[in-house]
């Protein structure tokens, strides 16, 4: 179902926003995320990407949670 995954869109409305994406290598939803990202980019959705190798789910607000 469209609906619940989007990845599922057969095509994507034509004003969808610009989507920002940050994973780590080690994400536990690496693989749902990288076929979110061939779909937009498959239906030409303006899109950014930073993938930090070797870090995991949630990575970007780590030092937040535990600060040093």
């Amino acid at each position: 179902d469209p609906e619940i995954s989007p990845v599922r869109h057969k095509a994507w409305p034509s004003n969808f926003p610009p989507v920002h994406l940050e994973y780590g290598g080690s994400e536990v939803f690496r693989d749902q995320i990288e076929r979110l990202i061939k779909a937009l980019a498959e239906n030409e959705v303006e899109l950014s990407i930073h993938l930090e190798e070797g870090q995991i789910h949630v990575y970007p607000i780590l030092d937040f949670l535990a600060p040093q």
